[in-house]
């Protein structure tokens, strides 16, 4: 089967799963947001923002690095496990210590038990990222995908909400996301069966650490990056506003993440595999950058238009803060996931120190912009912060990209302005449609009509807008090997 084959046949049941998890996860969220207050769903935001500061160092790289291997035998593997769990092990221990220290930062005594409980799902990840990294590997799409759907679906309609309606609150989602992790090292494994015990290599484990630390320096960066501005709501405005800051942000994320997530989670393995292979991955490269600015913009800006009415039918009408955050995530989106895709492909190319470099300049630019622009306007500040520093590193990611893929700087200016038509034509399309069609309708009905005006109007402009590139090489490459296309295209 050929890689794009790979691809198509990996994002059929990646789709599948996003579907069903995403149309679960909008009831749950839905029924969770009215029998759990949103200081229970801030405490879980921030405690999982704290674990998340130690899990990248806790997981280490060890999944990406056996993918990217040209090779993996049963030494790897089990070396690989024991510094998996080792490590892992070490944070689980550091977390539940230190948690004390990271309530009282926030003056939430109740944040306390909530990081403990949530530390001990650490060693689990720390067993499960092997088996996880090897259906990767072997590109077995299929069993991921209902791995994802059914874990999600147990531990949140099943746990989480039942726990949730017997009035157990913050406990409740600590233990939603625990079974989602269980349930997932479980089923990752009996797929696997890899060895578990057997003779130490440490020349092995030698290697494993000295790549992880490499990427788990770049993670922790990634981290604070990604999530320092809800750590400053959380400090200054207390648990309420942050649950709401989080949900707002889980909204305009949502429709993006999911698919470009799999798709992130296809095209690493597949493109590590090509570059080991000697082949050009550059029409990979322009495919991906396609593929996610010409979906995660136009989608972004239609969420950032009707969020106040988004947020009102899936949260309620206590969740007016939640819209507010909506609206301005949802125009941020899109490059946050063109440079996940920027950052893939430096992966693919064992470009770490490079992606280092780059993240770590980001993370001060970052730092600079909070000083300068929250002082005199405050969240607003923040945000925009995020924005000015995820366009700038798209920008720097693409020109450090091109010399190395070979790819002709007008041939990218071409596709980025096909994205950038089609995103700002769904995006004034929707806002206007809004402002002189739909005022007079109830939240639920605007928003169901809107949706099916703004899918037509998407898939008209994009095969305008596609039919204008369909001679490109990333495009032909899509169409040799995937022939479904050329019924479109």
């Amino acid at each position: 089967m050929s890689d794009l084959s790979k691809v198509k046949l990996g994002m059929s049941w990646g789709t599948a799963s996003t579907i069903a998890v995403a149309g679960f996860q909008i009831i749950f969220m839905a029924v969770l947001a009215r029998l759990i207050d949103p200081a229970a769903f801030g405490l879980v935001a921030l405690a999982n923002i704290g674990l998340r500061f130690l899990s990248y160092f806790a997981q280490l790289g060890i999944g990406p690095a056996i993918i990217q291997r040209q090779e993996v035998d049963d030494k790897d593997i089990v070396a690989a496990l024991y510094v998996s769990l080792g490590v892992a092990l070490f944070f689980s221990l550091l977390a539940m210590l230190l948690a004390p220290l990271f309530s009282s930062f926030f003056v939430m005594p109740k944040l306390t038990p909530v990081l403990q409980c949530l530390a001990l799902n650490f060693v689990v990840t720390g067993f499960s990222v092997v088996a996880q990294s090897l259906l990767r590997r072997e590109t077995r799409f299929k069993a991921i995908s209902i791995i994802d759907a059914v874990s999600y679906i147990v531990s949140y309609g099943v746990v989480g909400l039942s726990m949730a309606y017997l009035g157990m609150g913050v406990w409740s989602l600590v233990a939603a996301v625990s079974t989602q992790i269980w349930m997932s090292a479980i089923l990752s494994y009996a797929l696997t069966r890899h060895p578990v015990i057997s003779v130490i290599d440490f020349e092995r484990c030698k290697s494993f650490l000295l790549f992880g630390s490499k990427y788990s320096l770049i993670g922790f960066v990634e981290f604070f990056s990604l999530n320092s501005d809800s750590l400053l709501v959380g400090k200054l405005l207390g648990d309420s506003i942050a649950g709401q800051y989080n949900r707002g942000q889980l909204i305009a994320h949502l429709p993006v993440q999911n698919v470009v997530n799999i798709y992130s989670k296809i095209m690493f393995p597949i493109m590590s595999k090509a570059r080991n292979a000697g082949a050009d991955i550059a029409d990979y490269f322009s495919l991906s950058i396609l593929a996610v600015g010409i979906y995660a913009f136009p989608v972004g800006f239609f969420i950032s238009v009707y969020s106040s009415d988004i947020v009102f039918i899936l949260l309620g009408k206590n969740w007016q803060y939640a819209g507010m955050v909506t609206a301005w995530f949802s125009c941020i989106v899109g490059f946050v996931y063109l440079n996940q895709i920027c950052g893939m492909t430096l992966d693919s190319l064992s470009e770490i120190n490079v992606k280092m470099k780059i993240q770590i300049s980001m993370f001060v630019l970052l730092l600079i912009l909070f000083l300068l622009l929250y002082p005199q306007f405050g969240l607003q500040g923040l945000i925009a912060s995020f924005f000015i520093t995820e366009a700038i590193r798209f920008f720097i990611f693409t020109r450090v990209l091109q010399p190395r893929l070979n790819i002709k700087a007008t041939l990218h200016l071409r596709l980025i302005s096909y994205i950038a038509a089609v995103s700002l034509f769904c995006g004034a399309f929707s806002f206007f449609t809004k402002v002189l069609f739909l005022e007079g309708f109830t939240p639920l009905i605007r928003v169901l009509i809107a949706v099916s005006i703004f899918v037509l109007v998407y898939l008209f402009s994009l095969y305008i807008f596609i039919s204008l590139i369909k001679n490109t090489p990333c495009i032909l490459l899509a169409r040799s090997k995937v022939k479904f296309l050329n019924r479109f295209i």
